[in-house]
């Protein structure tokens, strides 16, 4: 996420000539937290705790994190990993970039997910997708910018997903980041961020409103990954960004103009253990590769051979020997990293490197475009939690289950590193790298994935 912006702000330095001065600048004289004067036209939820997202790809762990201390529920961001299948599931060949794998990004973070982690605390999760109705731009964000008026005056906070490029806590860490003086950056155009549209998504979460001012107040979990949790901690911002932002996530994304929110029931939450145990039946399920443990929306874009362990497999088969896979894969990886290199982003990330390298290197690139790096860290994330747990059980059955998966979702992290380091040669060299050196990359590739395979066929088996 921060090195996206910093590729925006370069793209301003080249292009800043060409922009008139008659644009809406930002103003930085505009404080970043504002005192709302309760009216019947604006409301903010007090005391709603900051949970970090800590990675680039953890925001919608965090934004029900906070929603769930908030209302009580005392978990972790770790814990919600786990519940919803993170480390567990994984999806092969994405539409765009084929026979790859992709972790909790794409298999874990819907809406079947957010419902069930709910349940396991008594309380249910409604969702609404207003980008499918009928009507034009206007109708669309009247119902959404009304339904999260209604959640917030109940004190219900909402999440929504945006386009990152539009939130002011973002923008204030990049200019700090980047020590840009206040008289330089109000020079910036609005119309600057607005020229380079991302195809990125991210989950905030909305917990007040002023209509007075038009402004609309939120947590940002990724802040403080840039170093200072307060510039997205109860943040105001102007509406007209979002709603900006909203019409053009519409035209790629099913999550615009979205709004989740947690509601209360009648139910008694489970225990430590009972959750435990039923998000592990569930994400052995994913494991699996059991249709039942992914959202609908996975299904209309996947088939099942392409869920969890299957979709490991088929990535053995792709990667070994025949011209249907071995070398088609090779031709397949060549093509995408080539592209990747010639790339407007990868530009910006040799820049940096060779004249900044104390805020951006090409190893970051490596990890923002090698999605099997997400994948290990998603593993290591979720060891690490159950080794803690293993501790807090009191049933010792379920202690053994919880170091059982642990230290073989470690074993397979170590492989899945590697994984991704033999992938990383072909984002280093594209179509230069040598036909043969290619042969001997995908052929580690399979063998390590047959490793993976072994590991997640034992937890699937275990106990």
């Amino acid at each position: 996420m921060k090195a996206y912006f910093l590729m925006i702000f370069i793209s301003f330095l080249f292009c800043s000539t060409s922009f008139s001065m008659g644009f809406t600048s930002i103003d930085p004289t505009v404080p970043r937290s504002i005192q709302v004067e309760e009216t019947n036209n604006s409301h903010i939820i007090e005391q709603i705790p900051y949970v970090s997202q800590e990675t680039d790809f953890y925001c919608t762990y965090a934004c029900p994190t906070m929603i769930l201390n908030f209302l009580g529920c005392n978990t972790s961001l770790y814990e919600v990993l786990f519940s919803c299948g993170a480390g567990y599931s994984v999806l092969y060949s994405h539409p765009l970039v084929k026979r790859f794998l992709i972790g909790c990004i794409g298999t874990s973070n819907w809406e079947m997910d957010r419902r069930f982690l709910g349940s396991l605390y008594g309380i249910s999760y409604v969702e609404h997708r207003f980008s499918g109705i009928d009507g034009d731009e206007s109708e669309k964000w009247d119902i959404y910018w009304d339904t999260i008026r209604a959640c917030v005056s109940n004190d219900q906070p909402v999440l929504t997903i945006v386009d990152p490029s539009c939130l002011s806590s973002v923008r204030s860490a990049i200019q700090d980041m980047l020590g840009i003086p206040d008289r330089l950056w109000m020079l910036i155009p609005e119309a600057v961020f607005s020229l380079f549209p991302s195809t990125m998504t991210h989950m905030i979460l909305i917990v007040g409103f002023n209509e007075e001012n038009g402004t609309i107040c939120y947590h940002d979990p990724s802040a403080a990954l840039f170093g200072d949790a307060s510039y997205g901690t109860y943040e105001w911002m102007d509406t007209t960004p979002i709603r900006r932002t909203m019409k053009h996530l519409s035209s790629f994304s099913p999550f615009a103009y979205m709004v989740g929110y947690f509601q209360g029931i009648d139910t008694t939450a489970f225990t430590l253990e009972q959750r435990f145990e039923m998000s592990r039946y569930r994400n052995i399920q994913k494991m699996s590769g059991d249709p039942l443990g992914y959202d609908d929306q996975i299904h209309a874009t996947w088939s099942e051979s392409e869920l969890g362990v299957k979709g490991l497999r088929m990535l053995y088969t792709d990667l070994g020997p025949g011209v249907e896979h071995r070398y088609t894969t090779i031709l397949l990886y060549r093509i995408l990293c080539t592209g990747l290199l010639y790339s407007f982003s990868y530009k910006v990330y040799r820049f940096f490197d060779r004249y900044l390298s104390s805020v951006l290197t090409l190893s970051d690139f490596q990890e923002q475009m090698n999605y099997i790096y997400q994948l290990t860290l998603e593993k290591q994330d979720v060891s690490k939690w159950l080794y803690t747990l293993s501790d807090r059980l009191d049933n010792e059955t379920l202690s053994s289950i919880c170091r059982h998966d642990a230290f073989l979702l470690k074993k397979e992290a170590d492989v899945c590193e590697r994984l991704a380091e033999n992938f990383s040669v072909f984002l280093e060299k594209g179509i230069w790298l040598p036909f043969p050196k290619s042969l001997d990359v995908v052929s580690n590739m399979a063998l390590l994935v047959s490793e993976m395979i072994a590991f997640e066929e034992a937890m699937i088996r275990y106990p």
